[in-house]
């Protein structure tokens, strides 16, 4: 299943939420809690990982930032694998994970295929850790 917004492309395997920003797309709180709304009443997921990939430069707000690292939706998050091509995509995510910390596992990665990899085993070990 798939789903266009004006932030991007969110599609739903298993339990993992890909999302694929339009570029150069600034999100805030509204979009945060869209994406999160849609997760879980378009696609049904209840608890599930998110893949982002925001090569292309896309960017969070200091306020949706501090937002995504803990939110009312973070009851139903797994893990968040960040895909990213650029030094500045990398130093932005970097200092989300640094400075916001997510309250959930959270790692950068420069190849899909690795990102979806350790958000599979992240998922593993949530059911076997409920």
């Amino acid at each position: 299943m798939k789903k266009r917004t004006r932030f991007g492309l969110l599609s739903c395997e298993g339990q993992i939420l890909f999302i694929n920003f339009t570029p150069d797309m600034e999100l805030n709180n509204q979009d945060i809690k869209e994406l999160n709304d849609i997760a879980v009443h378009d696609f049904k997921l209840e608890k599930y990982a998110m893949v982002v990939d925001i090569r292309g430069n896309a960017y969070t707000t200091p306020e949706s930032r501090k937002f995504s690292a803990d939110n009312p939706y973070v009851k139903n998050h797994i893990a968040y694998g960040i895909v990213v091509s650029s030094i500045a995509e990398k130093l932005r995510v970097n200092f989300f994970i640094d400075f916001n910390r997510p309250k959930v596992p959270t790692r950068m990665f420069t190849d899909m295929d690795e990102c979806i990899q350790w958000v599979n085993e992240k998922i593993t070990e949530s059911l076997s850790n409920p």
